[in-house]
């Protein structure tokens, strides 16, 4: 592209109104955003509900990238490693063995 568009960027996802679900994949309307701030994840709420670590907020929900899978303390963004291909996620002391950390904030289970 030799000239920026000009303008707010909107996603294809938010034009259409169906983002894809982070675990299962499948895009649809009835997908709901986490509701931490910093977050871009969407997640059938069935889906979202798998997680041990799902919080549920009246008819919302903080995803399970937000709570440690095995401490299930809540995470910041610094102190924490995340799974590129799932909802899990860990404090750095917290990692299980046999998990490769690929970066210092991202793995896969």
């Amino acid at each position: 592209v030799s000239v920026p568009p000009s303008g707010q960027f909107v996603c294809d996802e938010c034009v259409s109104g169906q983002h894809k679900c982070f675990s299962c994949g499948v895009a649809g309307r009835d997908t709901v955003k986490c509701l931490e701030e910093t977050c871009g994840k969407f997640y059938h709420p069935a889906c979202a509900k798998l997680y041990p670590n799902f919080q549920q907020k009246g008819e919302l929900f903080i995803c399970p990238n937000h709570q440690c899978a095995t401490c299930e303390l809540n995470l910041t963004f610094r102190a924490a490693v995340r799974c590129t291909e799932c909802p899990t996620a860990y404090h750095n002391s917290c990692v299980p063995a046999g998990d490769v950390v690929h970066h210092k904030n991202h793995f896969t289970c």
